[in-house]
């Protein structure tokens, strides 16, 4: 393999990983809108207040932390072992 195509691979990878991580995330966003939706009088929260209450200083760190991880899907459950599988 020539090194340019070496150099090359990484930012291929790297592309395809965030384009699922982006995928992912705005189908956690819709989750969190939907559920918003059923649990407030029909208020529909955008994707940017959706971000502004995660990272809220009226949350712990921890609390944050975690919200955050489940929005981009960091917990190594689920669809994570299926593609370690197949590799």
């Amino acid at each position: 393999m020539p090194w340019s195509a070496a150099l090359t691979r990484p930012k291929v990878i790297q592309k395809l990983l965030h384009r699922s991580h982006r995928k992912a995330n705005l189908i956690n966003l819709d989750r969190i809108r939907c559920s918003v939706v059923e649990l407030s009088n029909g208020y529909t929260p955008s994707d940017e207040s959706i971000w502004r209450s995660v990272r809220s200083t009226n949350l712990q760190r921890l609390t944050r932390e975690f919200f955050w991880k489940c929005i981009h899907n960091t917990f190594r459950v689920g669809d994570f072992w299926k593609w370690k599988s197949a590799a």
